[in-house]
C-alpha cells in the first residue's frame, strides 16, 4: 500500500508541473481513516493477539510538535465481552477516556523532503495514559507520499509496560475473569499514521 501511495504521488507531482510546498510550510492533520494504532497482547505466555484502536485524532504543528490522541473506548479485540472488560476494567474509560502521545522533532530535518523521500527520525515520545506519563525512545520513518500527504510509521514496535501506568491491578482482574494463568504486562505498539496538509 505504501509503495502504491508513493508511486501515485510521483505521478501527481509530475502532472502538476511544479514543486509542492515544503513539508514545514503548514500544519498537518491526521487522516484517521487511513491511520492505525495496533498492539499485541500475550496471554498464557504463548498466545499472541493483535488488537487495534478505531478512533484516532492528531496534528503536527509547524514547529515540529506532534500529538496523537487515542480514544480508549474504541479498542477492538474481536471479542465483544473482552472489549467491554478492556474499556471498563483496564482502561477505566469513564475516568480516563483518551491516551495521548506527544513528541517534538526539528522541522529543519524535513525542509528538503521531496515527494517519495523517506526520513528516519529518532525522538522521545511522551505517553499520557490512565492519569500518568512515561517516556519512550522511538524510531520512526517519515515518508512524503504526496504534495499534501505524509506517512509516519514506527520502524520497530514501542514496548509499553502497563505497570508504568498503574494498570497492573486491572490486568490481574482480567486474568481472573478469563481464567488465565498469565497476561504479559508489556505490549508492543505499532503505528502507521497518515497526515494531510491543512
Amino acid at each position: 500500500m505504501r509503495a502504491l501511495l508513493i508511486a501515485a504521488a510521483f505521478m501527481l507531482a509530475a502532472c502538476g508541473g511544479g514543486t509542492p510546498p515544503s513539508v514545514t510550510a503548514d500544519a498537518w492533520t491526521l487522516a484517521p481513516e487511513l491511520s492505525s494504532v495496533t498492539y499485541v497482547s500475550v496471554k498464557s505466555g504463548a498466545i499472541a493477539e493483535t488488537n487495534v484502536f478505531r478512533t484516532l485524532n492528531g496534528r503536527v504543528e509547524r514547529d515540529g510538535t506532534a500529538r496523537l490522541g487515542v480514544a480508549l473506548n474504541s479498542v477492538e479485540t474481536n471479542i465483544d465481552i473482552r472489549n467491554e472488560r478492556m474499556r471498563n476494567i483496564l482502561f477505566e474509560v469513564s475516568e480516563f477516556p483518551e491516551a495521548a502521545a506527544t513528541l517534538k522533532t526539528d522541522p529543519a530535518m524535513f525542509e528538503g523532503l521531496a515527494v517519495g523521500d523517506r526520513q528516519a527520525v529518532e525522538s522521545v515520545l511522551t505517553l499520557a495514559l490512565h492519569g500518568l506519563e512515561a517516556e519512550y525512545d522511538v524510531s520512526l520513518f517519515v515518508t512524503r507520499a504526496g504534495a499534501d500527504r505524509v506517512i509516519v510509521e514506527t520502524t520497530a514496535p514501542v514496548l509499553v509496560d502497563a505497570r508504568d501506568f498503574e494498570l497492573g491491578a486491572g490486568l490481574e482482574t482480567l486474568k481472573a475473569l478469563a481464567n488465565l494463568p498469565a497476561i504479559t504486562p508489556v505490549a508492543p505498539v505499532s503505528v502507521s499514521l497518515v497526515f494531510e496538509r491543512e
